[in-house]
């Protein structure tokens, strides 16, 4: 199912237990959007079944582009700072809910260097911090300056940091399609896109072949090309 309606509208609107949310490139700004939305206000004020409980978001960014989204790097990390304490304050209503970022770096320069944290607490650097960050009193073991050499200097392939999955090259869209599948989830599955045309082909594909009408199982994509 390929619907083209605004992202944000979507996302407002959801029903579905289970959600994936993705961007490439300036996509990211309904990313963005939606994850705080979920994380911030959806978890954090909802009572009792709350849409959509099973979150993935994926944002694919070229390597040269990393040091245009450290306001996203500050902010993902007050995210995670947020789950974080979400968990360990309200550990029954959390234990339904499952929260996971993926960020593929693509066309990757090698470098040795890494940026020194002296700019941790800078304004300048980060962008304003939301009010969440000045209320969470349990936090992610890493700084915002750790997930941004991760980013900036990805050392493996594959790295993880709390929730945050790091990946460098290219989507494998089999394998996240997979793994949901794999948790056996009934009735729709939201696909959200925002970004390139040919990603947005090939979740569209995905959505197909990983959905199944035995299995009561539906994956709709609604997407934001360009």
């Amino acid at each position: 199912m390929d619907h083209t309606r605004p992202l944000h509208n979507i996302w407002a609107s959801t029903s579905a237990s289970w959600s994936h949310v993705a961007g490439a490139g300036i996509g990211l700004t309904p990313v963005a959007a939606c994850v705080q939305s979920v994380v911030f206000h959806r978890w954090k004020f909802s009572m009792g079944e709350t849409y959509p409980s099973q979150a993935h978001f994926y944002w694919v960014v070229s390597h040269k582009d990393v040091q245009a989204y450290r306001w996203f790097v500050a902010r993902l990390k007050e995210v995670q700072d947020c789950v974080v304490n979400m968990r360990k304050k309200n550990s029954e209503t959390m234990s339904s809910k499952f929260f996971r970022f993926h960020i593929y770096v693509t066309s990757v320069k090698e470098s040795k260097e890494t940026k020194e944290g002296s700019h941790q607490s800078d304004a300048d650097f980060w962008g304003v911090p939301s009010k969440e960050s000045d209320i969470v009193t349990e936090r992610a073991h890493f700084s915002k300056m750790d997930l941004y050499n991760a980013l900036l200097y990805p050392k493996r392939d594959h790295h993880v940091l709390g929730d945050i999955h790091i990946w460098k090259g290219r989507p494998n869209w089999d394998d996240r399609f997979q793994e949901v599948s794999e948790s056996n989830p009934k009735g729709p599955v939201g696909v959200m896109f925002c970004g390139n045309r040919h990603i947005g082909a090939d979740l569209k594909d995905k959505c197909v072949k990983f959905s199944s009408v035995a299995q009561g199982r539906m994956f709709k994509l609604h997407k934001e090309n360009f």
